[in-house]
């Protein structure tokens, strides 16, 4: 039988290697994401994607 770890703190803390990676490089402005992927109740896969965003601005300012 696989040995499953019993609460969501010790799923987070085998994932910690993944999430410092994920989120290394945050950016000023805009998102990082991640979603886990299970297989018989452990974690199989990590997914992360970070988006840098810029504000544009004013219209008026643009022309």
């Amino acid at each position: 039988m696989i040995a499953q770890p019993t609460t969501g703190a010790s799923v987070l803390e085998s994932l910690r290697p993944e999430l410092e990676k994920a989120f290394r490089d945050i950016p000023a402005f805009g998102e990082v994401g991640f979603r886990v992927f299970f297989n018989e109740g452990l974690p199989v896969r990590v997914e992360y994607s970070a988006a840098l965003s810029k504000r544009l601005p004013p219209k008026a300012a643009r022309s």
